[in-house]
């Protein structure tokens, strides 16, 4: 299939599997609003007010930032919560569709519920992975910075540059993986084939970058008005949604397709590895 083939049809598994599209939709309006429904932080007051709190009794109390760090962490940890229950539930749908299957997305919300620790902890296992694969160009980076040697530095650089479009591609097949495999051995399975299809993982990562680019681009002149008229941070968030949406279905879906690629899995065949 290769990187151009996945994320041709990507376009069309993510028109086609709307629903799909439109429960991600629902999760970060969910995500959004939760910011705003959750109690101020601690000492949080806005403004001129919080400025002359601030020069008269000094630093926020140790108190207060407990509070406020307990605050992130809730937030925090019931968005991770969302995502991975809608991750697995979407791209389980779009599994089930490149096969020719129907499927409920109740029923698959319900089978994705006992898995949520286990995409979490894959999760969090691939984000380590990444931060030890882009240290070492990182680290040159510093390196070269301090010791003032730019070829070094460059090199740094150049190193990070590719390795995030391939980053990129992996974080795409970490779910689509687990799916099949239904364990740990997931997130050594997608990084296996990821780094033995590096011309694809590169090629649909600066591929999504350029998209979310050009997305990224079309935005600004719906924002622009907002922010120059102090539109209220929420209009902004909720606006921002369907473009968010719609790029995290296209990397969820170009994962589901290069995954099947990758592995030379007939998608007939794949029938029997969902049920």
């Amino acid at each position: 299939m290769g990187a151009l083939d996945a994320f041709s049809k990507a376009f069309s598994l993510v028109t086609k599997n709307r629903k799909a599209c439109f429960l991600v939709i629902i999760a970060y309006i969910a995500m959004a609003l939760m910011v705003f429904i959750l109690p101020a932080p601690a000492g949080g007051t806005a403004g001129k007010h919080a400025t002359i709190i601030f020069e008269e009794y000094g630093a926020t109390s140790a108190g207060s930032i407990v509070h406020n760090l307990k605050q992130f962490l809730l937030g925090l940890f019931v968005t991770v919560l969302i995502l991975s229950l809608v991750e697995y539930t979407v791209v389980k749908a779009y599994y089930l569709s490149v096969i020719g299957e129907e499927y409920s997305l109740a029923t698959l919300l319900w089978e994705a519920l006992p898995r949520i620790p286990a995409v979490i902890f894959i999760k969090v296992l691939a984000y380590l992975m990444s931060f030890l694969l882009g240290a070492i160009p990182l680290g040159l980076t510093i390196i070269g910075v301090l010791t003032i040697n730019p070829a070094l530095a460059l090199l740094g650089v150049l190193i990070l540059l590719l390795i995030i479009p391939v980053v990129l591609t992996f974080f795409a097949l970490v779910v689509p993986s687990y799916i099949r495999v239904n364990g740990v051995g997931a997130i050594v399975e997608a990084f296996q084939i990821t780094i033995g299809n590096i011309p694809s993982s590169f090629g649909y990562g600066v591929l999504f970058l350029l998209l979310s680019f050009t997305v990224s681009i079309g935005m600004v002149p719906l924002l622009v008005p907002l922010i120059i008229s102090n539109a209220s941070p929420l209009t902004i968030t909720l606006l921002e949604v369907p473009f968010k949406a719609f790029l995290t279905c296209f990397l969820w879906a170009g994962g589901v397709l290069l995954y099947l690629d990758f592995k030379g899995i007939n998608e007939r065949k794949e029938e029997e590895f969902l049920y």
